[in-house]
């Protein structure tokens, strides 16, 4: 593998880490919102955390898709 290559990959883990840690705190945020506002539930508020959640999970698995993409580049190389 070469440096170029490398530096590809390490970028594109960063891209996919940063996702996932973004992605973890939607899922905690949304997940709390559902639990703990029964009484007093705010269907707007709901709607934008379930849209936020569903974003951040689509860019989590495009930088999955990405990596898959480069390592199928690289090998056929």
């Amino acid at each position: 593998m070469t440096k170029e290559e490398s530096l590809r990959l390490e970028k594109i883990l960063k891209k996919i880490d940063e996702a996932d840690e973004t992605n973890c705190k939607k899922e905690e945020e949304y997940n709390s919102f559902c639990t703990n506002t029964r009484e007093d539930w705010n269907e707007e508020q709901y709607q934008k955390l379930k849209r936020e959640k569903a974003l951040t999970e689509a860019a989590y698995f495009a930088s999955l898709i990405e990596l898959k993409a480069e390592v199928k580049c690289m090998l056929n190389q």
